[in-house]
């Protein structure tokens, strides 16, 4: 039986409150939560998780909720998340505990549609910039793919020279 912990992460500044739940240890969790808004901070990565909202106030602390199996951990998530809210505390999660999977797919398609240009641009200066290690991977690719389908090494069906 896996366990996992509900946990909350706030800021005794304000108001706002992020629940969430994680198997490993809660302050690793909280390192990664911190970690994201830093790289949001310092414009390494253009994401904004909503558990930023709480590092925004400044101090952020972890305390845990409650622990429970596995198997359950979204729906007692979904549930603290009502609860305290219920309770008056501001929320900031985006979701409610529950992931609806074809609700993801669409955001992901919507974030790529809106974002394809300079994901495709960023790709190619990349390619540019490391054409031979770009190559290289290539070849290997390619190499372990004959490999895995039983062909010859040397052999090449249908697939470019690299």
């Amino acid at each position: 039986m896996y366990m996992k912990f509900i946990y909350k992460i706030y800021s005794p500044n304000s108001n706002n409150i992020y629940v969430g739940k994680c198997g490993n240890e809660l302050n690793a969790r909280l390192c990664q939560h911190r970690y994201y808004f830093q790289q949001f901070i310092k414009k390494l990565d253009n994401r904004f998780y909503s558990s930023s909202w709480v590092f925004i106030d400044g101090e952020a602390k972890i305390e845990q909720i409650e622990t429970c199996e596995d198997s359950n951990s979204s729906n007692r998530e979904s549930y603290w998340i009502h609860q305290l809210r219920k309770e008056g505390y501001n929320v900031v999660n985006e979701r409610d505990g529950i992931v609806n999977k074809q609700k993801m797919q669409e955001r992901w398609i919507k974030y790529y549609y809106e974002n394809k240009e300079k994901k495709i641009e960023t790709a190619k200066n990349y390619y540019r910039n490391n054409k031979e290690k770009c190559k290289a991977y290539q070849k290997e690719y390619y190499q372990k793919k004959k490999a895995k389908n039983g062909l010859p090494i040397g052999q090449l069906t249908n697939s470019p020279e690299c």
